[in-house]
């Protein structure tokens, strides 16, 4: 199974500096630019899971 996130930024009353230092902070945490424009920006980021199984499991062996 593929998960994938994506993030749209509209720049609207933001400066232009300020907009594109959102941006830089976004592709520093790792996303990746999908559609890019003046005013406009989506990111995306994706994540495999081997066996969504799994995940359920170790949630159920969590003893507190």
């Amino acid at each position: 199974m593929v998960i994938r996130e994506s993030i749209e930024i509209f720049r609207e009353d933001t400066s232009i500096e300020k907009f594109k230092k959102e941006i830089e902070l976004l592709k520093s945490a790792g996303y990746k630019i999908f559609k890019e424009t003046n005013d406009y920006v989506c990111f995306y980021q994706t994540a495999t899971v081997v066996d969504s199984d799994l995940i359920v499991n170790k949630k159920m062996q969590v003893k507190t």
